[in-house]
C-alpha cells in the first residue's frame, strides 16, 4: 500500500519533482511512498512530504480517490490513497537525495507535465474539492 501528496501553495499550485530513482527515472511526479508498519495512509502522506520536501504542511486533507498502478519491477499491482498538503508561501522546500528538481505549477501546467494518469486525476480532483468551499467541507482534514 502507498500514498501520494499533491501538495499545494496558494490552492492553485503543485509540487512536482524528477526522482533519481531506477523505478521512474526523471519522470516528475507528486510526493509518493509506502506506508511503513504501524502507520496509516495519513501518517504516511504527512512523514513523505516531511521526508521528501523537508517541510510540514499547514494542512491536509484526504482526497476521494484511490489510486492504482501495476509496479512492474516487483509484478504486484498497488494502490494509494491521495492527499493534498498545503504549504506556506514562504516556506524553504529542502529536497531530499532522492529527486533531482522541483517545481511549482499551475494546475494546467501540472496536468501537462505529470505522466502517471492517477497523479493528474489527483490533481484534478484536487482542484475540484480545495477550491471548491461547498465540497471542500466534505474532505476529512488530518492536519
Amino acid at each position: 500500500m502507498y500514498t501520494a501528496c499533491v501538495a499545494i501553495r496558494r490552492n492553485i499550485s503543485f509540487y512536482g519533482a524528477a526522482p533519481d530513482e531506477t523505478d521512474y527515472p526523471d519522470m516528475m511526479q507528486v510526493v509518493t511512498g509506502a506506508i511503513e508498519p504501524g502507520e496509516n495512509a495519513g501518517q504516511a502522506a504527512l512523514r513523505e512530504v516531511q521526508e521528501e520536501l523537508g517541510v510540514h504542511p499547514l494542512e491536509c486533507y484526504v482526497l476521494p480517490i484511490i489510486n492504482s498502478f501495476y509496479h512492474a519491477r516487483r509484478h504486484t499491482i498497488d494502490h494509494s490513497a491521495v492527499f493534498a498538503a498545503r504549504i506556506g508561501l514562504d516556506t524553504k522546500i529542502v529536497l531530499s537525495s532522492e529527486h533531482s528538481e522541483c517545481f511549482w505549477l499551475t494546475s494546467a501546467e501540472a496536468e501537462k507535465r505529470l505522466v502517471m494518469p492517477g497523479h493528474r486525476q489527483g490533481v484534478q480532483i484536487l482542484c475540484d474539492h480545495i477550491l471548491d468551499k461547498e465540497k471542500k467541507k466534505y474532505l476529512t482534514r488530518i492536519v
